[in-house]
């Protein structure tokens, strides 16, 4: 019984865990969500928002304090300018 009542609990936590987060982020901090086709941000002064797509979270974040600075970060991890 204490195996058991064990298994289970592990399956949930492991279940918890994959459940967290279904995908990787983007050098913005965000990542398009799949089922709804929002783009959606996890960290920077943006997150916890969702746009229709990231060109439309990179107009916001032009104009956020802060923003242009990861705007240019996130283009040199990207090789561009």
């Amino acid at each position: 019984m204490k195996k058991l009542t064990l298994t289970v609990l592990a399956i949930f936590a492991l279940a918890s865990v994959a459940l967290a987060h279904p995908g990787g982020r983007d050098a913005y901090g965000g990542h398009y969500d799949k089922e709804t086709g929002e783009y959606h941000v996890h960290e920077g002064p943006l997150e916890g928002r969702k746009y229709k797509s990231q060109e439309n979270m990179l107009k916001v974040l032009k104009n956020t304090p802060g923003g242009p600075a990861i705007i240019k970060r996130a283009e040199q991890a990207q090789g561009k300018k």
